[in-house]
């Protein structure tokens, strides 16, 4: 690797079980906006990044022809989207739930809860979920 590709070079972000998927797939496309690693070694840099597991198992799995390709991360998201992609429905019921479960933990400062608030509230316009009038807002 040249000096100049080590300075620019940042590892990809991992994916792990538990994580938020869509999430995970938004910083792994800046990450390749960023990134001076030929995208030829995208591929083999994600594996490379991965926790032993089903995800890697799964990347792995795909073989070198796929990991050293020019598009080898499209096609290593095409594989998980089978997987961890979820629908529309799904994310709907999962913003809704976290907002609906959340309570501002004793420790936590007002101002960071009604920060934390409003993000959870974002996340319910961006789904198109409108809340009844009765529910309050800080």
């Amino acid at each position: 690797m040249a000096e100049s590709d080590r300075r620019n070079y940042k590892a990809p972000p991992a994916f792990e079980e538990g994580m938020d998927y869509n999430d995970w797939k938004l910083d792994l496309e800046l990450w390749q906006e960023f990134t001076s690693l030929e995208k030829k070694k995208h591929g083999t840099a994600l594996l490379l990044e991965l926790k032993p597991g089903k995800v890697k198992d799964t990347v792995r799995s795909l073989g070198k022809a796929v990991l050293v390709a020019e598009n080898a991360i499209s096609q290593i998201t095409t594989q998980l989207d089978k997987i961890y992609k979820e629908d529309a429905a799904q994310i709907s019921y999962r913003v809704y739930s976290k907002f609906e479960r959340y309570s501002r933990p004793e420790q936590m400062t007002l101002q960071s809860y009604i920060s934390e608030f409003e993000k959870l509230l974002a996340d319910l316009k961006r789904q198109e979920i409108k809340l009844p009038p009765e529910v309050p807002r800080p």
